[in-house]
């Protein structure tokens, strides 16, 4: 209760090796390699260029070959009694060769010559190995040179070339390195096989290889292998097929960093003709394949081992590996069913070219595990399609990119299965599919966890498709945080910095809650919330900005609902081997905070003295002697006059309810404010508990005058003294 005084209550980041033009010897036979500076070639560059010469055309099938292979035809093989290892760790010196053998002290080899007998050296030998050969200098070898493989072995090329001779048959099945014994293991290391700049002494590039792969068996399907290829780099023209073998129990492994370039030109089909293929763990990988002759990037072709008795292709990427593919190739796979997995925190990046739409089989099932973190992309030059049905097995991966880069409309030329393992069944939130229409247009679904979900154009809400992400739901932290002081009320959002670019954030504020139902996540609350504007009961302010933080003012005491919704610029494959994407927009769910808005201490400014005049009787109304009456709380307050007293030295004038008909001087006197409210009359005592409302934040303060009526003399001075004792009581509960 204050008497007639201001109340004042604070509560306060390719390698070139320039070489001179050198002569080197493979047998007998002197050659020279001259680097070239203009046939340098980058693998991303997708033109077709052929050689002036004549290419030379196939003149033996495939499935001749195998058929011969069946019936008993077969080319030389190699009987042998093995012994057992003198040591499984360590062997004994061959006499005609220097070194060990050992890793410590290799043998060597720098002609083709010279590596020929330092393998059929190791082959005699009754250790199974690991025996380590290294390269001395380049080695030219012709269809004709044939290294021998028997015992485990490890060949280090220390970046020399393995150049076929531009003159050798791209069709030659027994060249190069053959391993003639089921159960053996090579790794090939540091070495380069063929290259786009260096020169035969007529000038032309090494670009020729045979399309029965640089390592295998050949043609013989009974041999199962496991051949390594550790930071190794190959480029081919012709014969452009780097990989084969027709057992379905040989391995290929890729460790390190190693490169793969094949261009089109005679002969040059598959990137593998076989069956498993490992992307060995932390190991970065880019092929770039556009050959044109058949139709699948991986083919499985051949019928030797048992492979578990299912034949199938396996193709494994592990943990935290990176493989970046090019291919022109019409199938992703070809003549099998196809097992795909890509290990946890692994990055696979899959571009479809020669203007031609990605199919991922021609007539097989495909199954597509992706697991935790994971990165996966595939874009196609047209809806994507495969021959068979095509499964993903999802388990929290970071994000599955899909796109259409062509230039027709739709992304999904066939129904596709989705199934997500991670998460709580029926729950959203985790994970959405963000995807784009040709137009650009935005648009979001939620995967609920431990479900299954069909990858179809028809089950997105956009006409004319172009690419779909699945993706963990992006997330961002945020405060809400409420500033309240005596004439300040105040609410700041601040998003905090995260490593993505915030392209937008959008913002509303509300006193009722926007969505109804169990989760603010489900779909209905999350459209609830979006289509909510300035016209939505409670709704007090919306806005789109690129501001990471946002103010609202003046906030009455109460309960309010901040929600945020942030809208990121998402480079989705720009770690992937060097492959940069345009910016996708990527939109957060809508995240809510429920806010107090404390009160604030009461502080109103009231007038000290209230004047009026009276030269007549009768009425009066005094405006002009108004005075503000202010409040810098931020609730409602009532102003209420509890008590009168009359302090006037010689009292003259009596407060009355009603002027009465007697003689005397009668003043009726009431309280009133500019805004139409009053109360009164007031009385000497205790008065009626009439109040007057002050409402915080107005933009034009409440005046406050006096009013009333007067009876009696006005020809003698009256002097009042009235004090009116007067309370500020909160109004109601919060507001």
């Amino acid at each position: 209760m204050i008497i007639m005084n201001k109340i004042s209550i604070l509560l306060v980041f390719f390698y070139l090796s320039l070489l001179p033009i050198v002569h080197y010897y493979a047998g007998d036979i002197q050659f020279e390699v001259n680097d070239s500076h203009e046939a340098g070639e980058d693998i991303h560059h997708f033109e077709h260029s052929k050689n002036n010469e004549k290419e030379q055309g196939l003149s033996i099938q495939k499935e001749e070959i195998l058929s011969d292979l069946e019936n008993g035809t077969e080319w030389e093989t190699f009987d042998y009694v093995m012994t057992d290892d003198v040591n499984n760790h360590g062997f004994e010196q061959i006499e005609s060769l220097n070194g060990l053998g050992t890793e410590g002290n290799p043998y060597t080899a720098g002609t083709a010559t010279e590596l020929r007998d330092v393998l059929r050296a190791i082959n005699s030998s009754p250790s199974n190995g690991v025996y380590h050969v290294v390269l001395t200098n380049h080695i030219l070898y012709q269809d004709s040179d044939v290294f021998e493989i028997r015992r485990n072995l490890v060949v280090d090329g220390q970046g020399f070339h393995m150049l076929y001779s531009n003159s050798s048959s791209s069709t030659a099945i027994n060249t190069g390195y053959r391993i003639q014994r089921s159960g053996v293991h090579v790794t090939l290391r540091n070495m380069n096989f063929g290259s786009n700049s260096m020169t035969d002494a007529a000038g032309r590039i090494y670009d020729n290889n045979t399309y029965y792969g640089i390592i295998g068996s050949g043609n013989v399907s009974g041999i199962n292998f496991t051949a390594v290829f550790e930071d190794v780099d190959y480029y081919a023209r012709t014969g452009a097929q780097p990989l084969l073998s027709w057992n379905q129990e040989s391995t290929f492994i890729f460790k390190g960093e190693n490169h793969f370039t094949s261009r089109a030109g005679t002969n040059s089909q598959e990137f593998m003709e076989g069956y498993n293929l490992v992307f060995g763990s932390g190991t970065k990988t880019t092929i770039d394949h556009q050959t044109e002759t058949d139709s699948g990037f991986i083919h499985g072709f051949g019928t030797g081992g048992s492979n578990g008795g299912n034949r199938r292709i396996e193709v494994v990427i592990e943990e935290e590996a990176e493989v970046s593919i090019l291919s022109s190739k019409q199938n992703l796979t070809h003549g099998a069913p196809l097992i795909f997995t890509i290990a946890d925190n692994a990055k696979f990046f899959y571009r479809q070219t020669a203007n031609r739409a990605l199919n991922f089989s021609d007539s097989h099932a495909t199954t597509i595990n992706i697991g935790r973190d994971a990165q996966t992309t595939f874009l196609s030059n047209g809806p994507i399609n495969s021959g068979n049905s095509v499964t993903f097995n999802v388990d929290e991966p970071e994000f599955i990119h899909f796109e259409n880069v062509g230039t027709t409309n739709r992304l999904f030329a066939r129904d596709m299965t989705l199934n997500r393992l991670d998460g709580v069944p029926g729950v959203t939130g985790d994970y959405q599919i963000n995807y784009l229409d040709h137009a650009q247009g935005l648009g979001k679904r939620q995967i609920p966890g431990r479900a299954t979900q069909i990858l179809a154009d028809n089950q997105f809400s956009l006409i004319g498709l172009r690419q779909a992400i699945y993706q963990r739901g992006v997330h961002f932290t945020w405060d809400s945080i409420p500033n309240v002081q005596i004439g300040k009320s105040e609410l700041l959002t601040t998003i905090h910095p995260t490593s993505q670019i915030i392209k937008e954030v959008r913002y509303k504020l509300s006193t009722e809650r926007l969505w109804s139902g169990d989760s603010v996540t489900s779909p209905a609350a999350q459209d609830a919330i979006t289509q909510a504007n300035p016209d939505t009961p409670g709704v007090m302010a919306v806005e789109n900005t690129t501001s990471l933080s946002w103010q609202n003012e003046q906030l009455r005491a109460g309960t309010y609902y901040v929600y945020v919704q942030v809208i990121f610029q998402q480079m989705a494959d720009g770690a992937v081997a060097g492959q940069e994407m345009e910016p996708l927009s990527i939109e957060s769910l809508w995240e809510e905070k429920e806010v107090m808005i404390v009160r604030s201490p009461i502080h109103v400014e009231v007038p000290l003295k209230k004047i009026f005049e009276v030269r007549e009787a009768g009425t009066f109304h005094q405006e002009e002697h108004s005075q503000p009456i202010i409040t810098h709380s931020n609730f409602t307050i009532d102003f209420t006059v509890t008590h009168i007293a009359d302090h006037s030295i010689d009292p003259t004038i009596s407060l009355v309810v009603q002027i009465p008909e007697v003689e005397g001087d009668h003043l009726l006197l009431k309280l009133s404010t500019n805004d139409g409210q009053a109360f009164g009359p007031l009385i000497v005592g205790e008065n009626r508990p009439e109040a007057i409302t002050l409402e915080p934040f107005l933009k034009d303060p409440l005046e406050l005058f006096l009013k009333g009526e007067f009876a009696g003399s006005i020809f003698k001075k009256h002097e009042t003294d009235f004090r009116l004792t007067y309370t500020l009581t909160a109004k109601g509960d919060v507001d």
